[in-house]
């Protein structure tokens, strides 16, 4: 994966290791499960904080004012297991860290809202199903940027 502690202000790998980045062979072997949700609260590096943080913002509020606190909680934190388990299964040579998979849920959810919703929207507010296409539109360009291949 790619962590390393060249970037600025990167924890140290062994720090990450020992605060719980997923590690599928550590999941599997020593049943430690915990492994599935601490990933969520780590991040490799500044950059990758920050993306998360910005996006999370952009999107949670959103979402948290119109589903409530408790609801947004569980769907974060279901995202984030169901993504960093989803990992373990497609991937489970690798390491990882970030509340990326969270973040997928969210813009998941916010897909999954639009569509259901999506003639219901722009009545009161012209142009808000053109908003809603561009801001998705935008968000689906930047994340064909993020993966292994990005480096």
């Amino acid at each position: 994966m790619g962590l390393s502690n060249s970037e600025f202000l990167a924890p140290n790998p062994h720090a990450l290791e020992v605060m719980g980045w997923q590690d599928s062979k550590k999941i599997k072997n020593d049943y430690q499960i915990w492994r599935w949700i601490t990933p969520i609260f780590l991040h490799g590096h500044l950059e990758h904080l920050v993306g998360n943080v910005v996006i999370q913002l952009f999107l949670g509020v959103g979402i948290e004012n119109g589903i409530g606190f408790l609801k947004m909680t569980f769907l974060y934190l279901l995202a984030g297991f169901g993504g960093n388990l989803l990992s373990a299964v497609l991937a489970p040579a690798t390491y990882g860290v970030g509340a990326s998979t969270s973040v997928f849920g969210l813009v998941g959810f916010l897909i999954s809202y639009s569509f259901t919703n999506f003639f219901y929207m722009g009545r009161k507010t012209p142009g808000q199903r053109w908003y809603i296409i561009a801001i998705y539109s935008i968000l689906i360009l930047v994340n064909l940027n993020v993966g292994p291949g990005a480096d």
